[in-house]
């Protein structure tokens, strides 16, 4: 009788070990699921609607779209970058792809056969055998297995005979050299998890590119109603010369040709209104080709009533500000980023080739219990293999490209630097120079008023000509628009120097 409670008090413990391998493959399970929380993606559905609902307020009431509302809605709904967003879903999925060789493994082998009896040659004999087994992988390379086996009548190989309450058991896999950390299964999970950090690199990268792209075209539109605004102003200006040329043709102080002339001014002007209006036009349907509602659905198209009517005035930007500026883009590029996650992925390699120059040096624990009428009680096996390719060519072959690699991607990394460096000066010297450019087109914009207005002033007392009223109008539409230009190429060269250092 004690015998009795001794084996099952064995058999207990084994069944215990076997539920705790069930939990830690439960608990794992769980663990592989990758979806986002709820309250993430019910903040992200709250920003998208708020950012869309404040251009379509703005477009619909007749207020002035801002570049920062324009942007916002562009960063919320557009396609484009939502196809970005599930390209970088499927860096996530992939992960849950590589995951999957560490799920638990069930399996089970059960039948009936009739055999040779090797005891009484030439008779046969029956045999009824189970042998169902979970397995647990791990990242580390050990495996975890819980296993029953049922086969009370045969000790015929390939099935060992079992009493009749068949054997619980369970056990560990170690490989105590190769395999053991950095083996091929948790190296493609590591690099899939790498991939889903080049992967919201590559969606910053595409983000900037759509916001600058966005951001130049809403500044263009500014732009090209600024100039049509110019053009109205001077095809009026024309309009009061013809005016005043008929006043002085009917009194006598000027010939008629001046009055042709004049109307000629004024046709001229006309036509280069139509086309500054339709400039504006054109922008119009840029910006609205990248401006999108909730669902990819449209938004209205912007009139002219939403443009701003002042475009803010430029400012010089120092040498302090430009080094800033450059530390920030070293920081914060998603191309230095993606290269140091390269860079993470070639060490992953690198110590997996150096892993596989070990020798495989496996060990197998397995205790369990054999139960019921002729089992045997407590079981064992405690086992190593060993196993070395004389070579190791392959391994060798991997280490020295890992560490190629490695050299590779520090020398393009050295070379970004550069170039996001250069990109941060040169987007700064475009600012500047733009400034100073502002600067003198203001004043001339002034000067050249004078000059209209003073010219504009001998041509009623008769003291000038319809040639040079045109002139100096022609002069003044060039200084304006030449301003607006270097006020849009300033605001333009600000939102790239934005992008570059990832500020957008």
């Amino acid at each position: 009788m004690a015998g009795f409670y001794q084996s099952l008090f064995r058999t207990r413990s084994t069944a215990r070990l076997v539920v705790s391998l069930f939990s830690i493959a439960t608990l794992q399970s769980a663990r592989a699921s990758d979806g986002p929380p709820a309250a993430t993606s019910i903040s992200l559905t709250e920003t998208n609607k708020s950012s869309s609902s404040e251009a379509r307020s703005v477009i619909q009431n007749g207020g002035k779209l801002t570049l920062e509302a324009y942007l916002s809605a562009v960063d919320s709904n557009f396609p484009g970058l939502a196809s970005a967003v599930d390209q970088q879903k499927m860096s996530n999925a992939n992960v849950l792809e590589k995951k999957g060789v560490f799920d638990p493994l069930l399996s089970d082998e059960s039948g009936y056969t009739r055999m040779q009896n090797t005891s009484h040659i030439g008779e046969d004999k029956y045999v009824l055998f189970n042998y169902p087994k979970i397995e647990i992988p791990f990242q580390s390379g050990i495996r975890a297995f819980g296993q029953f086996r049922y086969n009370p009548n045969s000790a015929e190989s390939p099935y060992i005979e079992t009493g009749e309450g068949g054997e619980y058991s369970a056990g560990v896999f170690v490989p105590f050299l190769r395999g053991l950390i950095y083996n091929e299964q948790s190296v493609a999970l590591k690099e899939a998890k790498f991939g889903v950090q080049l992967a919201a690199q590559t969606f910053s990268l595409t983000r900037l590119d759509t916001l600058l792209k966005a951001g130049t075209v809403y500044w263009s539109w500014v732009g090209a109603k600024q100039k049509a605004d110019v053009s109205k102003e001077i095809q009026s200006l024309a309009g009061l010369v013809v005016s005043i040329s008929t006043q002085q043709e009917r009194s006598g102080d000027l010939a008629r040709i001046y009055v042709t002339e004049a109307e000629e001014d004024v046709h001229r002007r006309n036509a280069d209104y139509f086309q500054s209006r339709r400039d504006f036009q054109r922008f119009s349907f840029r910006l609205s080709s990248l401006l999108f509602d909730i669902g990819d659905k449209p938004l209205p198209l912007p009139a002219e009533i939403n443009v701003p009517l002042d475009i803010p005035r430029p400012k010089e930007f120092g040498q302090t500000e430009t080094e800033r500026y450059v530390l920030m883009a070293l920081r914060s590029r998603p191309e230095l980023k993606a290269i140091d996650v390269q860079k993470k992925i070639a060490t992953v390699q690198l110590k997996l080739a150096q892993n596989q120059l070990l020798p495989a040096l496996n060990g197998v624990l397995t205790e369990g219990e054999d139960t019921g009428y002729n089992g045997i009680g407590h079981t064992y096996r405690a086992q190593l293999t060993f196993s070395q390719p004389l070579l190791m060519r392959t391994a060798r072959g991997k280490v020295a490209a890992a560490k190629l690699r490695l050299d590779k991607l520090e020398k393009d990394r050295q070379a970004e630097t550069q170039r996001i460096k250069n990109e941060v000066y040169d987007a700064i010297s475009a600012i500047n120079m733009a400034y100073e450019r502002f600067l003198s087109l203001d004043l001339q914009v002034s000067r050249s008023q004078q000059v209209y207005m003073g010219e504009r002033e001998r041509f009623k007392v008769g003291d000038s000509t319809v040639f040079l009223i045109a002139e100096r109008e022609r002069q003044l539409n060039e200084a304006k628009v030449r301003l607006i230009e270097s006020e849009v190429e300033y605001h333009v060269g600000l939102l790239a120097l934005k992008a570059i250092t990832s500020q957008l």
